[in-house]
């Protein structure tokens, strides 16, 4: 049962931060800002609660701002947890302090941080995105009149807000932009971010439900070691300069859909609902997913309710893994077996050999340093080919489920007319 409803409270922990009570002040306000929106009729600034009082009841997400350790990356939110860290040392002790030369810059990618890694909280794979200039580095002058070079990955071109996005992997964000307080949500994200927080203000789940040993097949993100560039063995394509280090720790994988103009693509909460990460009827797509998250990816059909999902236990099959990485590559979680760059989910939507399942091709990305990124299925399986095997064999009982679920929300069968995503 759904807890009781109320508004998600976001609370700013400065226990240790250092920042003085004004500018604590400055950067929850500026942090509330980015989510002052409404999509989908739902507003979400009203529904969020920013504090930074541990007294305010029903506290459920956690901003830590920290500030001892100096990172790579500017903040971080661990897998399984609704409490996410931003580094002010990095500001103040970083490479690129002089950039950071004044509390109001300080506090301005502070806030963005914090608005970033508290997305992260409530949208658990939402992808980063690429929007940011083409080039790829930029030099400019420190207040000393030293030149650093401030590189960019490259991005897509394409701005939101002529600005880089909100929520753009970190290294396509400059030093000088992340001080500015100009970056925004796309209207895609900004969707998300209503649907998911209003299931919080429901008293809804949103997190990954968690592994259980009833399930048959559960995906697991593993983050991988930095690609050495001084290795002698084959290196991928990727262009020059170098391309910079992960600025967060989630893995980051793009998604190639088939046969789903009927179905959304997401996976199972840990209290039995469902949350889309890719609607019906896009071709391709992307996730972020914290490093050891295990993942119970489900489809459910567009338009119905959220109890009409289907997972992978459901229906699911794993036919096809490859691109596999040796366990010495792998960081967090630290592997004895061997897992995997890319990797294909099929649904069987139906039972009929003659309809084509939805199937979704998850890769990591090929021309990044974060090369041995990847995943892996649950139960460990000996060969990609024994897991559909097993797979297989269960689905005698998985039909009798699939059929109960389906007579549970008015008799629908499995397969449903054609609709419109624009059909209300």
């Amino acid at each position: 049962a759904a807890a009781p409803a109320a508004n998600p409270v976001v609370w700013f922990d400065h226990d240790k931060s250092g920042i003085a009570a004004a500018d604590q002040t400055a950067i929850r306000t500026l942090a509330h800002s980015k989510y002052e929106f409404t999509a989908g009729g739902f507003n979400v600034g009203t529904a969020l609660t920013f504090t930074e009082d541990l007294a305010t009841p029903g506290i459920t997400h956690e901003i830590t701002f920290d500030n001892k350790e100096t990172r790579e990356g500017y903040g971080r939110t661990p897998a399984g947890t609704e409490h996410s860290y931003v580094y002010r040392k990095l500001l103040t002790d970083g490479a690129f302090r002089a950039f950071f030369n004044t509390n109001a810059k300080q506090n301005n990618s502070m806030a963005e941080t914090a608005a970033h890694e508290l997305a992260h909280q409530i949208c658990p794979a939402m992808p980063h995105n690429s929007h940011a200039p083409a080039r790829e580095d930029e030099e400019e002058g420190d207040i000393n009149g030293k030149k650093v070079l401030a590189a960019r990955l490259k991005g897509d071109g394409t701005l939101v807000g002529g600005k880089p996005g909100l929520f753009a992997d970190g290294r396509h964000v400059l030093a000088a932009e992340h001080a500015a307080d100009e970056r925004i949500f796309t209207d895609r994200e900004k969707q998300q971010i209503a649907d998911n927080v209003k299931k919080l203000s429901e008293g809804k789940k949103v997190g990954f439900a968690p592994s259980g040993s009833d399930r048959d097949i559960d995906v697991r993100f593993v983050r991988g070691v930095r690609y050495d560039e001084t290795d002698d063995g084959p290196q991928p394509p990727w262009s020059e300069p170098f391309p910079l280090t992960r600025s967060d720790d989630h893995v980051d994988v793009s998604a190639v859909l088939g046969n789903n103009a009927l179905w959304d693509f997401g996976y199972a909460t840990e209290d039995g609902g469902f949350v889309p990460v890719i609607y019906a009827g896009e071709a391709t797509g992307g996730m972020s997913i914290a490093p050891g998250a295990i993942v119970h990816f489900a489809i459910r059909p567009y338009g119905l309710p959220d109890e009409a999902r289907l997972t992978m236990a459901d229906v699911g099959t794993i036919p096809l893994m490859s691109d596999p990485v040796d366990p010495s590559k792998s960081v967090l979680p630290m592997l004895d077996g061997t897992y995997f760059r890319m990797m294909r989910l099929e649904f069987d939507t139906d039972g009929n050999p003659g309809t084509l399942p939805v199937s979704v091709t998850i890769q990591a990305d090929p021309l990044s340093v974060d090369y041995y990124d990847g995943f892996y299925a649950l139960p460990e399986p000996t060969t990609a080919v024994l897991l559909a095997v097993g797979a297989l064999a269960a689905a005698r009982r998985r039909s009798g489920r699939m059929a109960c679920k389906f007579s549970r929300i008015g008799g629908r069968s499995g397969r449903l007319s054609r609709r419109s995503r624009n059909d209300n």
